[in-house]
């Protein structure tokens, strides 16, 4: 049985939520860090920091201490889809079983084992924004150029400044 059906108001409801809660981050590209011995070039270590653990092996969801760290990271948290279980994997970490898969593959996978319905055109439009945050779009600019033409004066995310 199916907890709940997300449609595409409710995706931009939810993700919007996210997103206004820090609107401007972008995942920052550069190379040093202090907080992990990232080095460029280097085999991908799961001990980087999220940042880090984010730019080397493509953008995470939660991150490597299983923190929410892209805008699908925080919408699949909130939805409490953070274990492998609720993909229908078993005996595999997050990080091998489900970190690197598209957001359209994490959604079936959630739907074939009974957590979460989303219509295609919220998993388009979800799909979108990720793909844009990926690209070093900031999360406001990620959400506004998802939205559906018809939708963009009413539903934008506007910069306060």
């Amino acid at each position: 049985m199916q907890d709940q059906i997300i449609d595409l108001p409710q995706m931009i409801i939810e993700l919007r939520d996210i997103i206004e809660t820090k609107p401007d981050f972008v995942f920052p590209d550069y190379m040093e860090c202090e907080d992990c011995s990232y080095i460029p070039g280097e085999e991908f270590d799961e001990t980087y920091c999220d940042f880090h653990y984010s730019l080397d092996g493509g953008a995470r969801y939660w991150g490597n201490k299983n923190n929410p760290v892209c805008v699908m990271g925080h919408w699949l948290s909130s939805h409490e889809l953070t274990t492998v279980e609720k993909f229908g994997k078993e005996e595999v970490t997050v990080f091998e079983g489900l970190e690197g898969e598209g957001i359209n593959d994490l959604l079936e996978l959630a739907e074939q084992n009974g957590h979460i319905t989303v219509t295609p055109e919220a998993r388009d439009f979800a799909k979108l924004v990720q793909v844009n945050q990926d690209h070093f779009m900031s999360w406001r600019d990620s959400f506004n150029s998802a939205l559906p033409n018809e939708m963009l004066i009413k539903e934008r995310i506007w910069d306060n400044e």
